[in-house]
């Protein structure tokens, strides 16, 4: 059999990407991402690659479009433009900060804040000799003068104020803490230094106990450090470790209490720009924080207000109240301070505006997807239990974009998504083996409630019968054709034989739903990706690329239940070694199912 295959004109394709660092989980921004590819396909084959390179993972928040359609739907953006002048065969990517945060002015290319990040080891012992890991008190506490050891000191009075004497400007260290998740905060801190609640009025009688609390750390308490040391205590005694609730970000400032108290009541609550409606908005929560500074970065008025800077044009300085942000997410401790702003910077208006939303609907997203994750592990542990966290979350980015792109919006209806990724493969809809559940997913006259009913129903019908109850039809197909394919030679082999006895092996399950037809398509667009994106041209590549995409799906090299396919494409073989070590990790993979269903079924 003979394959033509078409090579499409290539061009510029954008759209919008979520980044995140493999590196520090933590960081991340927002960027446009434009490459030059012959379709959307390819565009996110080549951006993954990219991102693989950068050691970033990626969510694409918009379907790609070629650069004219992009800038005539959005509006035209001269830094876009710009950049897609700069792009070549031989340069065909390029990562441009976020146009919708620079809203179409060049000055937003600065980055005014500046994040530092240190890893450090958390205690785990109930007695530490010291007050902080020494990574926290060098990125933010290094010049906390006493703490530790004025506790310690008989006459703390006389030496606190013979020490003020001694300085005449010290830094303040402050805390805010969500008294909301842990009952006993409200009274128990009042013994480490200053503290008053941010809520005001009949809201703060009424919420008292749960209200937001901003906290002056005093060096001369003893519950001071007891506290920092449970912050910073990683254990399962909710008595003497915060680890899990990490209810505090921290503030530095050189501004007395009351100032930076008045300053930060005016964050508590924010108004809608639009609707005028007041909302509760959680600065205070370490993950909040985390999302929202760094969208602000190209933001000068925006950071001027949270940092509540105050532009002196006469000596030309910039006096603010908060110095620095800190916040602890998992073992990674991050401080956030501002860079000198521009001279004709005036603090925006503190409102609920589009970046607010924007993080409050982030982290519910988030939320969504840690439970899919919870949700997955549970009803699929021999799939997905085994994966690692990174390619977890990858999947259900994945997931999450894909239901979208078909109009499943609904929490019911993503999950359900993923569940026939479990089964079919992260790419299953773009296969034309699964053609009878996929047009369900066109059907544009059908109401959503209706095309999940008819994909529900055939994919019940359906499943049992090809793949079997316990994956045991997928199992005994795999496992016959590697025991077939090994007693091959190359010379022997092409996509014409390997189809041939796949026919062969599979048509008492599929023959229902399958046809030569849906085959031979699924053949043709694979080795068009094949050849595209990884030069598979032989007769024997052809054929070992075909054997692997009818089994694992149309989309397994770039399938995040699959890792171990791309990790294995992308090492520094010669391409046959490659589809060898493919062929062989699908026979141990297959193998280790196999032996788990049996173990299972003795079990039972």
């Amino acid at each position: 059999m003979f394959i033509t295959i078409r090579t499409p004109t290539r061009q510029i394709w954008v759209t919008h990407y979520h980044l995140t660092s493999k590196v520090t989980s933590h960081l991340s921004c927002t960027a446009y991402l434009l490459c030059l590819a012959e379709n959307t396909e390819t565009y996110f084959q080549q951006i993954e690659h990219y991102l693989e390179q950068h050691q970033l993972t990626g969510q694409a928040q918009l379907t790609p479009l070629p650069i004219q359609t992009w800038l005539t739907r959005h509006g035209f953006e001269a830094i876009l433009w710009r950049a897609a002048q700069q792009l070549s065969p031989t340069h065909p990517i390029l990562c441009v900060y976020d146009q919708e945060e620079m809203q179409q002015d060049e000055a937003h290319i600065d980055i005014y804040l500046h994040q530092q990040s240190k890893r450090f080891t958390p205690f785990t012992e109930f007695s530490e000799s010291v007050v902080l890991p020494e990574e926290v008190r060098s990125i933010f506490f290094a010049d906390f003068e006493g703490l530790g050891e004025y506790h310690k000191v008989s006459n703390r009075l006389a030496h606190k104020e013979e020490n003020a004497k001694k300085r005449k400007k010290s830094p303040h260290f402050y805390a805010v803490v969500d008294c909301a998740k842990a009952v006993s905060f409200p009274s128990r801190l009042a013994q480490a230094g200053e503290l008053a609640n941010l809520y005001t009025g009949k809201i703060g009688q009424t919420l008292e106990a749960q209200a937001p609390y901003l906290l002056e750390f005093d060096p001369y308490q003893a519950e001071t450090v007891s506290f920092l040391q449970r912050l910073f205590r990683k254990s399962d005694n909710k008595v003497v470790s915060h680890w899990a609730i990490n209810p505090v970000i921290f503030i530095k400032s050189e501004k007395p209490f009351n100032e930076v108290y008045h300053h930060l009541r005016k964050w508590t609550h924010l108004q809608h720009t639009e609707t005028g409606e007041w909302y509760f908005f959680r600065f205070y929560d370490p993950l909040v924080l985390n999302r929202y500074l760094p969208r602000l970065a190209h933001y000068p008025a925006q950071l001027a207000a949270l940092f509540g800077v105050n532009l002196n044009h006469q000596t030309e300085s910039q006096d603010k109240i908060i110095e620095a942000f800190g916040v602890r997410v998992e073992e990674d401790f991050i401080r956030f301070s501002v860079t000198p702003l521009p001279e004709e910077t005036r603090p925006a208006r503190i409102a609920l505006g589009e970046v607010e939303q924007h993080v409050m609907e982030t982290m519910i997203i988030d939320k969504f997807k840690q439970q899919l994750i919870r949700m997955f592990e549970q009803n699929h542990p021999i799939r997905f239990r085994a994966l690692k966290a990174e390619h977890k979350c990858a999947f259900v980015n994945h997931l999450y974009h894909a239901a979208l792109a078909h109009r499943f919006v609904h929490p019911q209806d993503i999950a359900f998504f993923g569940h026939l990724m479990l089964y079919l493969g992260a790419h299953w809809y773009e296969d034309p083996i699964y053609h009878f559940i996929a047009r369900h997913l066109h059907a544009e006259n059908e109401i959503i409630d209706r095309r999940i009913e008819h994909i529900t129903w055939i994919f019940n019908q359906s499943m049992p019968h090809i793949l079997g109850e316990n994956l045991e039809n997928s199992l005994n197909i795999i496992q016959t054709l590697l025991a077939w394919y090994v007693g091959q030679s190359k010379a022997s082999l092409s996509v014409n034989v390997i189809v041939t006895k796949l026919a062969q092996t599979a048509k008492p399950y599929f023959s229902r739903y399958v046809n030569e037809k849906h085959v031979m398509t699924h053949v043709r667009l694979s080795l068009e990706n094949a050849q595209k994106q990884f030069g598979v041209t032989s007769n024997y590549q052809q054929s070992a690329w075909i054997l692997l995409s009818l089994l694992l799906g149309i989309g397994f090299y770039r399938d995040p239940l699959m890792p171990w396919a791309r990790d294995i494409l992308m090492a520094n073989n010669r391409l046959d070694e490659k589809m060898d070590a493919l062929l062989k990790m699908l026979q141990k993979r297959a193998n280790k199912m196999l032996n788990t269903l049996k173990e299972k079924a003795l079990d039972v």
